[in-house]
């Protein structure tokens, strides 16, 4: 894969898992990145783990505006211009039925999932070269509809109705838009559906839903993270408007 040196990439939810093994990949590259999360400890510790002069960090909530604008200034400010953004953040909220799902709870999921996404978007683009990359990950949860999964469910469909959108609008400046796609991660994101739907023998509802898995494991955060590196390289220079599952033949 081609040298990604003199890059500037933005990765938000960027002391997580993802955003982490993310960022190494990209730093190793020759890019210059900004982690973008609410948790400032852990962003200290990713700083500190990864120890690369190329890294920046700043403490934002990504489904506030200001924050968001904030971010935006700050990378262009230390690094120049955006050439590859990634909205790495996400929560699963309520796993019930949706005359239980309360409205805070709904709103929660939809400001976190998409709403963050939609106004990284906004405030990225201006400041985006052409010919850069925007990279949404979504879920599976987005090509289809499990039961008690409404909150979750909605806004991973809408997240790719915008990358669809957004790839239509911004074609004419050379800028791919994609969604990348995993099923169940291990880790905190899965256990919170599994705290929920079930009081007993966790293991074994993990043993469960890693059986509906063809390849028979949940996906781990360097499968997930060699596709953002290379959806946001110049490898990549005709494909967008798609989306790319990662799902261990779930969806064959």
């Amino acid at each position: 894969m081609e040298v990604l040196g003199n890059k500037v990439v933005i990765i938000t939810g960027g002391a997580g898992a993802l955003g982490l093994v993310t960022a190494k990949l990209y730093l190793a590259k020759g890019s210059s990145v900004m982690l973008v999360d609410r948790d400032k400890e852990a962003l200290e510790l990713a700083a500190k783990t990864l120890n690369h002069p190329k890294l920046a960090y700043i403490v934002a909530d990504v489904t506030k505006s200001t924050d968001t604008r904030l971010y935006v200034k700050e990378t262009v400010r230390q690094f120049g211009k955006i050439d590859v953004y990634i909205y790495c953040v996400g929560v699963i909220g309520m796993i019930r039925p949706v005359v239980k799902i309360s409205e805070e709870d709904f709103a929660y999921a939809k400001w976190v999932n998409f709403s963050g996404a939609w106004l990284g978007c906004q405030y990225v683009l201006p400041e985006m070269n052409d010919g850069g990359s925007v990279i949404l990950v979504s879920s599976t949860a987005g090509h289809w509809g499990p039961a008690d999964t409404g909150g979750y469910t909605q806004s991973k469909h809408a997240m790719v109705r915008l990358m669809r959108t957004l790839s239509l609008e911004v074609a004419h400046r050379n800028i791919r838009v994609n969604t990348i796609d995993p099923i169940n991660f291990e880790g905190r994101i899965m256990r919170d559906p599994e705290e929920v739907l079930i009081s007993g023998n966790k293991d074994e509802l993990k043993k469960i839903m890693k059986s509906m898995i063809p390849l028979g494991r949940y996906v781990q955060p360097e499968d997930v993270a060699q596709s953002l590196l290379f959806f946001g390289s110049v490898s990549n220079t005709y494909i967008t408007g798609t989306t790319h599952v990662i799902a261990g033949g779930f969806n064959s």
